[in-house]
């Protein structure tokens, strides 16, 4: 049961983590081949990854790589920093369930032996 949880929370957290780097990754890309923003999808890429990079605008300035095409410093660093704070979420979740998970393990091993040995037991 608390392995269930505990690989359902770990599941979950790394899901969205891996949808904001995903964004986060396609708006660094695009910014930086020079794709035409006025491109449906490009322009959906950037409408839902503007709300992302929000908390960090106006730390850095683009660097300008030539016609349309930039390094967006902001997303590498919303990157940089999602994923810094989604590795912590996961090792504080991770070492939450670490007792529960420990004695669950501890119990199967002692059903198993006391199992294997009921034999002996008995005598």
């Amino acid at each position: 049961m608390v392995l269930g949880v505990r690989n359902f929370l770990l599941g979950l957290i790394n899901l969205i983590l891996g949808i904001i780097a995903l964004f986060l990754g396609l708006r660094i890309i695009f910014s930086l081949v020079g794709a035409n923003s006025s491109a449906p999808f490009v322009a959906w890429v950037y409408l839902v990854s503007e709300g992302l990079i929000t908390p960090f605008r106006g730390m850095f300035p683009n660097f300008a790589m030539g016609n349309n095409m930039y390094l967006d410093v902001v997303a590498v660093i919303a990157l940089i920093v999602y994923s810094l704070v989604g590795y912590i979420i996961v090792a504080l979740v991770d070492s939450a369930f670490k007792p529960a998970i420990y004695d669950e393990e501890e119990r199967r091993r002692l059903n198993h032996y006391r199992q294997a040995h009921a034999h002996d037991i008995d005598r």
